[in-house]
């Protein structure tokens, strides 16, 4: 199933792009992920341990409940059709942590492949919870969990960014303090605590099962429409292009420096073109071409001081809240002007001319860029002058 489905899509891209993409998306970023390391983090198996109880919160009180009578269940001689289901999902779980356990590279989101049959095992534990009440075993696993909860929540009610992290790329961010998060979800804990202590009693198992399920609702409730939105200025370039949209004039130009991969093809609808990060010359050339042109980069400290290297002048921050992503206007020389600069010699690669213009200005040679022309292509001319008199 699994070759029907992608192997054209893997075929028909290793066909058009060959080698390239072959040692990139295969060898790169599968092989040497998994072996040597390519960035990201390190650890060891309590890595996704760890970010497992920050994704699973407040679940993760029965975690240890839901993977234990999975086990139990899967070790019996004779394996009813539930147990059956509760047996693959404990399989796909161990299977996936285990998996990315091995591999070098980590990132938080790595372990979301366990993340759904250990989803869908709290579930089944849940809905037997709301029929029956734990019996000795099962209280244990309860209070196991319980002692999970207890330790990863007051890291998440002083750190709640870590409920961001799960699903980003980049950790080192500005986040900002949002306003109700300790009171929040402090309140959904103490809900979710109230449901596990519930379930110690007898024939009240729905109602520990609905509290449980509304102290998890109100943590959800909160991540999305508090957390998320608050932090809407990390996660996303609205902001940025926002900025751009407002300001822009119709002959102003886009580009994007140490920047990729996060949103700018979407908000700029694919116009916005890319400034190497590590060439001067492409920064030169891009930038002393006339008018204004808007950049948007997450290292807007960075730009400005190349900028002011190359032009003696730097780029102003445009946006509102440039916590993670930044636009800067550039004011380019007026249009019908030419650069100017002083160069203690011709190039060697320049076309030599030697024509005198009048008394005192000498055109020495001419260059092209690139040096060959292709139809439909800018092409940049540069002239050298040399005065060999004083110029009125």
């Amino acid at each position: 199933v699994f070759l029907s489905v992608a192997g054209p899509w893997y075929g028909a891209v290793w066909a058009i792009n060959g080698d390239r993409w072959f040692q990139e998306f295969i060898v790169k970023h599968h092989l040497r992920r998994a072996g040597s390391g390519v960035h990201g983090e390190r650890g060891s198996f309590e890595y996704f341990i760890e970010q497992l109880g920050y994704g699973l919160w407040p679940w993760i009180a029965l975690v240890p409940l839901a993977v234990g009578t999975a086990w139990l269940a899967s070790r019996s001689e004779r394996l009813r059709q539930s147990d059956s289901l509760r047996s693959l999902l404990l399989t796909w779980a161990a299977v996936g942590f285990t998996l990315f356990t091995v591999a070098t590279t980590k990132f938080h989101h790595y372990v979301f492949p366990a993340v759904p049959p250990l989803a869908i095992l709290i579930g089944i534990t849940l809905a037997r919870l709301w029929h029956d009440r734990p019996n000795a075993l099962e209280k244990a696993g309860l209070l196991l969990g319980a002692g999970f909860l207890v330790a990863m929540t007051p890291i998440l009610i002083s750190d709640p960014w870590r409920f961001i992290n799960q699903f980003i790329y980049k950790y080192d961010r500005n986040y900002p303090v949002i306003e109700g998060s300790t009171l929040y979800l402090g309140a959904s804990v103490a809900l979710f605590s109230i449901g596990l202590l519930l379930l110690f009693l007898p024939r009240i198992s729905k109602v520990a099962a609905a509290v449980l399920c509304a102290g998890a609702l109100l943590a959800t409730g909160w991540n999305i429409h508090g957390l998320m939105t608050g932090h809407a200025p990390t996660l996303s370039q609205r902001d940025a292009f926002d900025a751009y949209e407002r300001l822009r004039q119709p002959d102003d130009r886009l580009y994007e420096w140490a920047l990729r991969w996060r949103g700018e093809v979407w908000y700029s609808r694919d116009n916005s073109h890319e400034i190497p990060q590590r060439s001067l010359s492409a920064m030169r050339r891009e930038l002393s071409r006339p008018g204004r042109a808007f950049i948007v980069t997450t290292s807007a400290g960075s730009l400005n001081s190349r900028i002011r290297r190359i032009f003696g002048r730097g780029v102003e921050v445009v946006n509102e809240n440039p916590v993670r992503y930044s636009m800067t206007l550039w004011e380019g020389p007026p249009e019908g002007t030419a650069d100017r600069a002083i160069v203690p010699r011709v190039p060697s690669r320049a076309t030599e001319v030697n024509a005198r213009l009048g008394e005192a200005i000498e055109l020495l040679a001419y260059e092209l860029r690139p040096h060959r022309v292709r139809p439909g292509r800018d092409v940049t001319l540069v002239l050298y002058f040399r005065a060999t008199a004083r110029v009125s």
